[in-house]
């Protein structure tokens, strides 16, 4: 881009700059030829510093600086130029100033043509209305308010003239009182401030307003207020600062939400002030094309190329694809689409100035250099050579004069600085690159995010929907360059899972890729919890979730723990509070699901909550967010537990031995089954446990000192008990050891533990092979309940359990009062026992009642439903205990109760020789002997004695294991009141067996008493 004459804008600023040179070396004095001459006549004279100037230039870098200057100061630096002038589409160019030419005037151009022509109409604001692209009802509106101030102003001066009044104060009645109040509706970038200016200008040239200039003019002084940006919960402010205002104002409302002008139409006197509201449509792509050319010539710009017209069209439409949604801005968006182009171009143009003037030195030092001995020389040389002009072909014309050619060795390096310059990067010209932008590059091997995504375990899901966002981006360029719509897609994406499945770094990586594969307009991420949102009042929290939309405009918005927005009642009913629900709803009314919004926001939550959350809430919320393609996170397998586990040690640099590995893995398929296992955060909580294990140990070594540094992680720091399932068969025996006559339930269950052993040693699941579920049945007191708690500690050792926890419940807990609460009550209890032990005692009330067994016939559904879903199926025991005979009839209830009920263990009514040892090992657990000789008599005595527990046994109260412990109990009483009376406190306490026949005898007659009473009879059985 040179000069307008054609002539090098380099070669006459650096001629006239050597000219000037030259002549002041001939004919100005310098200090350097002064001090010459001084020191000729003088020799003392040539120390004087002052004389010769040091690190004087060579004549090359004075010609390149001079030339560079030159250059510099006849083009603006690109980067200043960009940099100072911002892109802004500033309202001259929503205005057609040649307007009245063209061939498709609307109705209201036509006829402010047809008043400017037969009446001689002129209104500077009416034209500037008229040269604005479309708004058509606007400008129809200007011309109405024309006629109805000039009606107003003539039926005035014929009141005047009827009744020969004075006007008080020159107002005019009519204008006065006149409504000429606007609302002005619509989307962003519609032209609402510019009209608004506009008709307050109208308003004082037509001697209304009370800024009217000319002050001859009979004028109605009214104040024009204006309010840009209007919203609903202002509309009672701008109606009272109205009433308070005298005289009427004229007042002006701007907004652009609908709901602003439904509040003022909801009131009588909001319709009465502001009876005309303008609807500002959005622009058409024809109307936006129109105001980007204007814009492009007002700046001189131009692209370059035979496809420029297309480029055009393209950024047009780019800036309507969101036309519809609440975020479609209009014209802003186009000045958004150009302001990006043009910072492509500030960055071609920065690489291309810095390639450009780096030749460009090259260039002007080679001419200096060509006799830089003789600087006058080459200085008259360059300053008197003639320009060297291109002929039609683009050849240089060849000199004619010999001599000159001779002694012009100079002129080739010249022709070529000069051909160099023709080449100069062209600040007001875009290229097609700068349109489309460079060609999309596969970023995955330059992106950190999808590299440390893609060292993730799992996630399969997830890194097969990042690569396709990679590839769309490519395949839409293209197709952009071809003239067709891009393949869009809703970026809104849902993440859920349980917890420590990575679901918020997960989120975080993918919207880090999202902005890395240019689908947004920056790379800017926000995390937002629905804490952030929620505030005191219901507006407080829709104003600060619509601020945080806002904000995320051109981002990705993360709103992590998504599903606290729903709350469930311990029925399972919906008792979401209104705050959270005025959050939701103004999500669905301010997100689109229109595919190419420039917004991406990320749903982070657990699986079932949000599930609940969709159903219960807002239903467009399912819209926006397509549950149905949310990204799930499935709780880590083993094998990927082992893998992190692996990756997790590494990171930390810790040496772990290999059973420690299997020890810990272990622990982790125990933990996996509790409620709301970590996942991946067990894994750091489990090596956290293991290195304070280590730090302790190593502390009680000898020489723990010595590895101040080294961790070496060993079983025990894992689990000090890591060698309990080896040990299930000896523990097992040490847990029922005060169990009296239970050698079959010994062996049932050791029989399981050597399973578990024998299988786990070739490396299987002993799980889908031992049971889950049993029934305990048999007559009170003969240790169902305690048994039910040992069997937790038996599974616990095998390593099936998380705890050796017992969860014990009754029949209530399960069954609700009413319709629809048995279910969550059953669903409650079954969450709190997983990977524990649910016991229900005196399960046979589940067996429904004659007429009346509605929810006990839920909860045995429940149940049975439960224990084939694999959240709960071999993830907890499940124990019903009751007397044999009502349990059987539990079991024929439900027909798969029974199935899934396979194990049934009995507990007899406990045979009087067990009664009798179980009685010595309860009243000996205080060290209290029961003298119990060998002789005949006492012989007798035993036998008489085992008799009375075989009769009590037959009565019908009769608790086995808990009656013994009554009689222990009673027994221990009578030592104990006998010891209060006695000196001698070093002798061993003793019980007789007389002593213990008249405990049971008492015993006896308190259940003859109660047999008795009840019958209203004699019992006829006797003590003996």
């Amino acid at each position: 881009m040179g000069p307008p004459d054609g002539t090098s804008a380099f070669s006459k600023a650096a001629r006239k700059i050597l000219k000037r040179k030259n002549k002041e070396n001939k004919t100005e004095p310098t200090t350097d030829s002064a001090s010459t001459a001084e020191k000729e006549r003088s020799p003392s004279s040539a120390n004087t510093e002052t004389i010769t100037a040091p690190n004087k230039p060579s004549r090359a870098e004075v010609i390149a600086q001079a030339a560079k200057d030159a250059l510099l100061k006849a083009y603006k630096d690109p980067s200043r130029d960009l940099n100072s002038d911002s892109i802004e589409l500033n309202a001259s160019c929503l205005f057609d100033s040649e307007w009245e030419k063209s061939d498709h005037l609307s109705p209201s151009q036509s006829e402010w043509i047809r008043q400017k022509k037969d009446h001689g109409q002129t209104n500077r604001y009416i034209d500037q209305v008229m040269a604005m692209v479309g708004l058509e009802e606007i400008k129809a509106h200007f011309l109405l308010a024309k006629a109805y101030i000039e009606a107003a102003r003539r039926r005035d001066g014929d009141i005047k003239k009827q009744t020969s009044e004075e006007k008080p104060d020159g107002l005019d009645r009519d204008l006065h009182k006149a409504i000429l109040n606007l609302v002005l509706l619509g989307s962003m970038g519609t032209g609402k401030q510019t009209v608004a200016m506009l008709y307050e200008g109208f308003i004082q040239q037509m001697r209304v307003g009370s800024n009217s200039a000319d002050e001859k003019a009979e004028v109605v002084k009214r104040p024009i207020v204006q309010y840009k940006d209007a919203k609903a919960s202002d509309v009672k402010a701008i109606l009272a600062k109205s009433r308070e205002t005298s005289p009427d104002p004229i007042v002006i409302v701007c907004c652009h939400e609908k709901q602003t002008v439904h509040s003022i139409s909801a009131s009588t006197e909001g319709r009465r002030r502001f009876p005309t509201v303008l609807h500002f449509n959005d622009y058409t792509d024809a109307e936006l094309l129109q105001i980007l050319n204007k814009f492009l010539n007002r700046r001189k710009m131009a692209i370059e190329g035979e496809n420029s017209e297309f480029c055009v069209r393209v950024l047009v439409k780019r800036a309507a694809r969101t036309r519809g949604s609440s975020t479609y801005s209009n014209v802003h968006g186009l000045e958004y689409e150009l302001d990006k182009v043009c910072r492509r171009q500030a960055e071609r143009l920065k690489q291309e100035w810095g390639v450009w003037l780096q030749k460009q030195d090259e260039l002007v030092k080679a001419v200096a250099e060509i006799n830089d001995t003789d600087g006058d020389s080459i200085a008259t040389k360059y300053a008197n050579s003639p320009d060297v002009h291109g002929n039609e072909s683009g050849a240089t014309e060849p000199y004619s004069n010999k001599d000159v050619e001779e002694d012009c060795s100079f002129i080739q390096p010249i022709a070529d600085l000069e051909q160099h310059e023709s080449k100069m990067p062209r600040n007001f010209v875009l290229v097609q690159e700068d349109v489309f932008g460079p060609a999309p590059r596969d970023i995955r091997e330059t992106s950190a995010a999808y590299k440390e995504l893609s060292r993730m375990i799992g996630l399969r899901g997830v890194k097969d929907a990042v690569d396709e966002l990679f590839s769309r981006a490519q395949t839409n360029y293209y197709r952009e360059l071809e003239g067709l719509e891009p393949l869009r897609a809703n970026l809104n994406c849902i993440f859920l899972g349980p917890p420590g499945t990575g679901k918020t770094t997960v989120a975080s990586l993918y919207a880090r890729i999202v902005a890395d594969a240019g689908l947004l307009s920056t790379n800017e991420v926000i995390f937002k919890n629905p804490m952030n949102f929620l505030s005191k009042g219901i507006s407080g929290s829709e104003t600060n979730t619509k601020k945080a939309l806002d904000l995320a405009e051109g981002k990705v918005l993360v709103l992590d723990d998504a599903h606290t927005l729903y709350i469930s009642s311990g029925s399972g009913s919906n008792v979401t509070d209104k705050h959270r629900i005025g959050v939701v709803d103004t999500l669905v009314a301010n997100v689109s699901s229109k595919p190419g919004q420039d917004r991406c926001i990320i749903l982070v939550g657990y699986e079932e909550p949000m599930r609940k959350l969709f159903r219960a809430m807002n239903p467009g919320l399912r819209k926006i967010f397509p549950l149905e393609d949310a990204y799930i996170f499935q709780d880590f397998n083993a094998e990927e537990l082992g893998r992190i586990f692996d990756q997790k040690v590494g990171e930390e640099q810790l040496e772990v031995t290999a059973e420690a590995k299997q020890v810990a893995e272990r622990v982790l398929d125990r933990l996996k089954i509790a409620p709301n296992f970590g996942n991946g955060s067990e894994i750091d909580n489990l090596l956290g446990r293991a290195k304070v294990a280590f730090r302790k140990s190593l502390l009680q070594s000898p020489n723990g000192s010595s590895a101040l540094t080294a961790v070496r992680l060993q079983p025990q720091h894992f689990d000090p008990d890591y060698d309990r399932d080896s040990q299930a068969s000896q523990n097992c025996r040490e847990l029922f050891k005060d169990f009296v006559g239970f050698e079959k339930i010994i062996d049932f269950f050791q029989h399981y533990q050597l399973l578990a052993v024998g299988m786990r040693k070739r490396n299987l699941d002993p799980r889908p092979y031992i049971p889950w579920a049993f029934v305990f049945e048999g007559p009170s007191g003969t240790g169902k309940t305690s048994t039910a708690r040992k069997v937790g500690r038996l599974y616990y050792d095998m390593n099936l359990l998380a705890t050796d926890e017992v969860i014990t419940c009754s029949v209530s807990d399960l069954v609700g009062e009413y319709l629809g609460q048995t279910g969550p009550k059953v669903v409650r209890q079954l969450e709190r026992a997983l990977g524990k032990v649910l016991f229900v005692d005196e399960a046979y009330r589940l067996a429904p009642k004659s007429g009346n067994g509605r929810f006990q016939d839920e909860a045995v559904g429940e149940l049975v439903d439960a224990m084939t879903n694999p959240r709960y199926a071999r993830n907890m025991i499940l124990i019903f205990a009751g007397y044999t005979a009502e349990m059987d009839s539990l079991m024929h209830t439900n027909p798969g109760l029974r199935s899934r009920f396979a194990d049934h263990i009995v507990f007899p009514a406990m045979r009087p020789s067990h009664c009798w040892s179980y009685f010595k090992q309860r009243v000996g657990r205080l060290e209290i002997k029961v003298v119990d000789d060998v002789d005949d008599v006492e012989r007798e005595k035993r036998a008489k004695l085992l008799r009375l527990f075989k009769k009590l046994g037959a009565t019908k109260s009769w608790a086995n294991g808990r009656d013994v412990e009554t009689l222990a109990n009673a027994a221990i009483e009578l030592v104990f009141r006998k010891q209060a009376v006695e000196d001698d406190v070093t002798s061993r306490l003793t019980i007789s067996i007389d002593e213990v026949i008249k405990v049971l005898q008492g015993m006896f007659r308190q259940r003859l008493k109660e047999q008795r009473k009840h019958r209203g009879g004699k019992d006829s059985e006797s003590e003996d």
